[in-house]
């Protein structure tokens, strides 16, 4: 028997950017997301992993070499920023926090 080859199909950007948005923002598992998107579950799950380790889990490394220190501020702003995000995408950002 000769070895047939599969034919692989990409995934139209509107239906990753969809599937990225059903599971991250509304809260679907990837089967249902993928069921509505008429996309297979196992091409889904590769396309959610992908992003995660591109978008989500950014590493963030501090260096510093010198010891957490810490002292009580009063009457003076904070130079801190606080960015929430949600599936990846920035949700609220506040700045200049008291």
């Amino acid at each position: 028997m000769p070895i047939q080859k599969r034919d692989y199909q990409k995934v139209q950007k509107s239906k990753r950017e969809a599937l990225i948005f059903l599971v991250f923002q509304k809260g679907y598992k990837i089967k249902e997301a993928s069921n509505n998107l008429e996309i297979k579950y196992a091409v889904a799950k590769t396309i959610v992993i992908a992003y995660r380790k591109k978008f989500i889990l950014v590493k963030r490394e501090i260096q510093s070499t010198k010891n957490c220190q810490f002292k009580l501020r009063e009457n003076q702003t904070s130079v801190h920023q606080i960015i929430t995000k949600i599936g990846g995408e920035c949700v609220n950002e506040n700045q200049n926090l008291v």
